[in-house]
């Protein structure tokens, strides 16, 4: 299943999103020493969970992102979509079509900038902390 199999994109250039669906809970994930990243995103999916924030701050980890990242394309029961925290580069290396970006990361405009050079306007989001976009 591919990211755009439920985004509607404004103008087609997937700068805009609109979810469909009455469904768009979203979950952010926290490691414990209980639960790893992956078992709470299939926790949280199987509750019908359908929008996952990975946040690792302190644990970053490219091989845990590309198991997220294949899970909630092809082995999730719900269609969903995951987000990376913090990290364009990560993003694009695990697989991930959306970055979150706090007050402290890189632009949205520099963002957008490096998501065109990689030719993945039409299927990539930037999730942008509010006080980014104030």
């Amino acid at each position: 299943m591919e990211l755009d199999d439920f985004l509607y994109t404004s103008a087609g250039r997937g700068r805009y999103a609109c979810f469909t669906g009455t469904n768009r809970l979203m979950f952010i994930t926290h490691r414990t020493n209980k639960y790893t990243e992956l078992d709470e995103v299939k926790m949280v999916t199987k509750g019908g969970c359908t929008w996952e924030q990975l946040r690792m701050k302190e644990n970053l980890n490219l091989e845990v992102a590309k198991a997220i990242a294949h899970f909630t394309l092809f082995d999730c029961d719900t269609d969903c979509a995951c987000c990376l925290d913090d990290d364009l580069e990560m993003a694009f290396k695990a697989g991930i079509h959306c970055v979150h970006l706090g007050k402290n990361d890189i632009p949205v405009s520099e963002a957008w900038h490096r998501i065109i050079e990689k030719g993945k306007e039409d299927l990539f989001l930037v999730e942008p902390t509010r006080s980014k976009i104030s």
